[in-house]
């Protein structure tokens, strides 16, 4: 008995000493384990837009808004950069600079992807609203103590002590971080009047794809604010593709040294 004991004891310690080495890891893939399922992909039937009322070469022209989450200045090879140290190109999006117009000076409404998407969608700045933080949360399963343990102060934590040269280190809220997470709905109030609410009021039909994470509560998501149609994810992380899918390309070992000993990756 007491030798099946110390085999149980030193399971527990050797579990104990690997869940301690692996936080980071099991804290980065908790979102993706508690997410809800992700079915397979299936075709879509999309709606027809509105007959044209006026003659094409008068009507308005097409708009198409692309955003880019989180894209750095010097990642765009046209900017002179590129990924890894420009050994991943961006051509596509180079040729649009190239064959089109582009603005020498451009800045963020926010430091951060939720809120500077939320200032390209209304035209104003995110704090005017009360959207100036971006949402972390997690989405645990309903049986998890969410009231408890703050699944999105652990992630937002493990993200912020990520080790880097970078001159300016991540502030986190210790103090926000041990108070009770907040029940109200997070996102862009209704009131906001955003650019697909304009375009729709003059005759345009308005489409939403991809990500969102401008709100998941009614009225705030994009069906509520202005779009005709929407397919995409609400939450903030979510794949396009599975990762054994054969649509998705792996990038190069070269790259990857690159962007691990640009990110300091472990």
């Amino acid at each position: 008995m007491k030798h099946w004991g110390k085999i149980v004891l030193a399971l527990v310690a050797v579990l104990a000493i690997a869940g301690f080495a692996s936080k980071d890891y099991i804290l980065l893939h908790l979102p993706g384990w508690t997410a809800p399922h992700v079915y397979p992909t299936r075709a879509v039937t999309w709606q027809r837009g509105p007959a044209p009322a006026i003659p094409a070469g008068t009507r308005p022209p097409n708009i198409v808004l692309i955003v880019a989450d989180d894209l750095g200045y010097n990642d765009i090879s046209f900017n002179g950069g590129g990924v890894a140290g420009g050994l991943v190109k961006t051509p596509n999006i180079d040729a649009l600079g190239h064959d089109g117009v582009t603005f020498a000076d451009g800045y963020a409404g926010n430091a951060t992807c939720a809120p500077s998407r939320a200032a390209l969608m209304t035209g104003r700045y995110p704090t005017r609203f009360g959207y100036e933080f971006t949402p972390a949360d997690t989405h645990p399963p309903a049986w998890f103590p969410s009231s408890v343990i703050r699944t999105d102060a652990m992630f937002s934590r493990t993200i912020a002590n990520f080790p880097t040269t970078w001159e300016h280190k991540t502030i986190f809220d210790e103090d926000a971080a041990r108070q009770p997470a907040t029940t109200a709905p997070k996102g862009v109030p209704s009131s906001e009047v955003t650019i697909a609410e304009l375009l729709r009021g003059k005759g345009y039909h308005t489409m939403h794809l991809g990500k969102w994470h401008l709100g998941e509560a009614k009225g705030m998501r994009p069906e509520d604010q202005g779009f005709d149609e929407s397919l995409g994810f609400m939450i903030g992380g979510q794949m396009y593709l599975p990762e054994s899918s054969p649509d998705v390309e792996p990038p190069c070992g070269r790259c990857m040294q690159r962007i691990c000993s640009r990110y300091a990756c472990r």
